[in-house]
Protein backbone atom coordinates (compact mmCIF):
# COMPACT_ATOMS: atom_id res chain seq x y z
CA UNK A 1 0.00 0.00 0.00
CA UNK A 2 1.11 3.37 -0.21
CA UNK A 3 0.34 7.12 0.60
CA UNK A 4 0.50 9.81 -1.76
CA UNK A 5 -0.11 12.74 -0.67
CA UNK A 6 -1.45 14.63 -4.34
CA UNK A 7 -3.21 17.37 -2.55
CA UNK A 8 -0.61 18.43 -0.54
CA UNK A 9 1.63 21.63 -1.08
CA UNK A 10 5.07 20.10 -0.68
CA UNK A 11 6.81 22.59 -3.19
CA UNK A 12 10.53 23.81 -2.18
CA UNK A 13 9.78 21.07 -0.11
CA UNK A 14 12.31 17.80 0.17
CA UNK A 15 9.48 15.48 1.45
CA UNK A 16 10.99 15.89 4.99
CA UNK A 17 7.92 17.29 6.45
CA UNK A 18 5.57 15.08 5.48
CA UNK A 19 5.02 12.60 8.42
CA UNK A 20 3.13 9.03 7.59
CA UNK A 21 0.81 7.42 10.82
CA UNK A 22 0.35 3.66 9.98
CA UNK A 23 -1.65 1.20 12.10
CA UNK A 24 -2.96 -2.36 11.56
CA UNK A 25 -5.86 -3.58 13.65
CA UNK A 26 -5.33 0.21 15.68
CA UNK A 27 -1.41 -0.80 16.54
CA UNK A 28 0.92 1.56 15.33
CA UNK A 29 2.88 0.45 12.56
CA UNK A 30 6.95 0.70 12.97
CA UNK A 31 8.87 1.61 9.80
CA UNK A 32 12.55 0.86 8.42
CA UNK A 33 12.44 1.89 5.03
CA UNK A 34 9.81 4.02 3.18
CA UNK A 35 7.34 6.12 5.71
CA UNK A 36 5.15 6.28 2.87
CA UNK A 37 4.73 2.52 1.78
CA UNK A 38 3.23 -0.42 4.08
CA UNK A 39 3.56 -3.71 2.98
CA UNK A 40 1.53 -6.24 4.25
CA UNK A 41 2.22 -10.17 4.36
CA UNK A 42 0.16 -13.36 5.68
CA UNK A 43 1.88 -14.63 8.41
CA UNK A 44 -0.57 -17.75 9.05
CA UNK A 45 -0.32 -19.69 6.26
CA UNK A 46 -3.95 -20.78 5.26
CA UNK A 47 -5.25 -18.40 8.02
CA UNK A 48 -8.41 -16.21 7.27
CA UNK A 49 -9.48 -13.24 8.36
CA UNK A 50 -9.73 -9.35 7.94
CA UNK A 51 -7.10 -6.47 8.86
CA UNK A 52 -8.04 -3.08 9.54
CA UNK A 53 -5.81 -0.18 8.14
CA UNK A 54 -5.44 3.16 9.02
CA UNK A 55 -3.04 6.33 7.25
CA UNK A 56 -3.21 9.71 8.45
CA UNK A 57 -0.90 11.80 6.93
CA UNK A 58 1.08 15.04 8.53
CA UNK A 59 2.52 18.17 6.28
CA UNK A 60 4.27 19.07 9.38
CA UNK A 61 4.91 22.60 7.52
CA UNK A 62 1.59 23.53 7.63
CA UNK A 63 -0.16 22.11 10.47
CA UNK A 64 -3.51 22.40 9.18
CA UNK A 65 -2.65 19.92 5.76
CA UNK A 66 -3.56 16.80 6.85
CA UNK A 67 -4.87 13.38 5.38
CA UNK A 68 -7.06 10.53 7.12
CA UNK A 69 -7.82 7.01 5.47
CA UNK A 70 -8.80 3.67 6.80
CA UNK A 71 -9.90 0.35 4.87
CA UNK A 72 -10.45 -3.39 5.58
CA UNK A 73 -8.58 -5.94 3.73
CA UNK A 74 -10.00 -9.93 3.84
CA UNK A 75 -7.29 -12.60 3.00
CA UNK A 76 -7.08 -15.94 3.03
CA UNK A 77 -10.19 -16.29 0.71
Amino acid sequence: VIAKPYSFDISGQAGNDIDYIWSVNESPVNFSGKKNVLILKQTDAGGVGRAAISARVNNLARIFQFADTSFNINFGQ
